[in-house]
């Protein structure tokens, strides 16, 4: 069956009438804007099918996926935040499956989700935004966590883990083995495993609390950051998981200039009350962490490959060798 068919096998499971449908991406899933030719109302359709089995995760599965779907359904209702909200199939699911070649089912197959589409616009490179809109962005961060901490049944849900000690040495390790693809060199892997080291340092003195961990986005950046009318919403928690709330706080400080910084911790000690006073040099480490998450995700896929041995040696040079060295990175990375 040809993609036409197999999307529109796909969308006969869901409440959407006369679609037509528009190829977004494909990288840790396959993703489309589908439009009802009778209501005109947007959604995101996503098929779970990374770009390269590498990619594969607990985000993927069954249950992982309709945690993150109950996740943003209970987020919205508890919150008033503009999240994309799942969208259930005619029978009630959230998540649904297809077999790529055309036969669609609940039992087997490839999963797909639908959420409700956000309209906004992508944020821009080095785009620069006012005192207020920035601190309400921080303090969008801080409901989302003040939330994450209510959350009944939270510790149970079957999502990744992110930033902790296991987590990182996995994540080195991934990283590592670009030496033999030959992305990275020995020297500067050398200083990306000091880098974790010093950072692994700093988290024993970081006590894991249900003030300090929990339910966190897990990929703050400006690609997943709408600005609209509004104000911003976050979109795509297809990483979302079990973390550090530091690790989105530093996320969502990396997303603005370095002089509005300030402003992303006022907001959110305005929900939070002293969890923005987090060690800087804490913070600092949660940045370095977020950046080498990009590289330990995108490790097998090759369209990435020639970003990443490009940057890596400017990365260690400017940023984790300063960091080594106590040298303050806030307000420079």
């Amino acid at each position: 069956m040809n993609e036409k068919g197999l999307l529109s096998g796909i969308l006969a499971a869901y409440p959407v009438r006369e679609p037509s449908v528009q190829f977004i991406r494909h990288n840790e899933n396959m993703t489309y804007r589908v439009t009802d030719g009778t209501t005109a109302q947007s959604y995101l359709l996503r098929i779970h099918k990374p770009v390269t089995d590498k990619l594969y995760g607990l985000q993927h599965t069954r249950e992982g996926l309709h945690a993150e779907m109950q996740w943003l359904a209970d987020l919205g209702a508890g919150t008033g935040m503009r999240v994309q909200k799942p969208v259930a199939s005619h029978t009630g699911e959230w998540v649904t499956s297809v077999n790529l070649s055309g036969e669609s089912g609940s039992q087997s197959g490839v999963f797909c989700t639908l959420l409700e589409w956000i309209e906004g616009r992508d944020v821009g490179h080095g785009e620069s935004f006012s005192r207020e809109r920035v601190r309400e962005l921080g303090r969008q961060l801080g409901i989302m966590h003040m939330f994450s901490q209510t959350y009944a049944g939270a510790a149970e849900l079957n999502r990744p883990r992110y930033a902790d000690v296991e987590q990182n040495e996995e994540m080195l390790a991934r990283i590592r083995s670009g030496l033999s693809m030959g992305l990275f060199s020995e020297k500067d892997l050398e200083i990306v495993g000091l880098t974790f080291t010093r950072i692994a340092d700093k988290l024993e003195r970081h006590s894991r609390s249900g003030s300090t961990w929990g339910l966190i986005h897990a990929d703050i950046n400006k690609g997943n950051l709408i600005a609209t009318e509004h104000g911003f919403s976050f979109i795509d928690f297809c990483l979302f998981g079990h973390g550090y709330y530091g690790y989105d706080l530093a996320g969502c400080a990396l997303t603005v200039k370095a002089e509005s910084r300030d402003s992303v911790l006022e907001g959110y000690s305005l929900i939070r009350p002293g969890a923005a006073g987090e060690r800087l040099d804490l913070l600092e480490g949660f940045m370095l962490l977020s950046i080498f998450g990009f590289y330990s995700f995108h490790i097998h896929n090759p369209d990435k490959h020639p970003w990443m041995k490009e940057r890596m040696p400017a990365f260690c040079k400017n940023y984790c060798v300063p960091f080594l060295e106590d040298r303050s990175l806030f307000y420079t990375l």
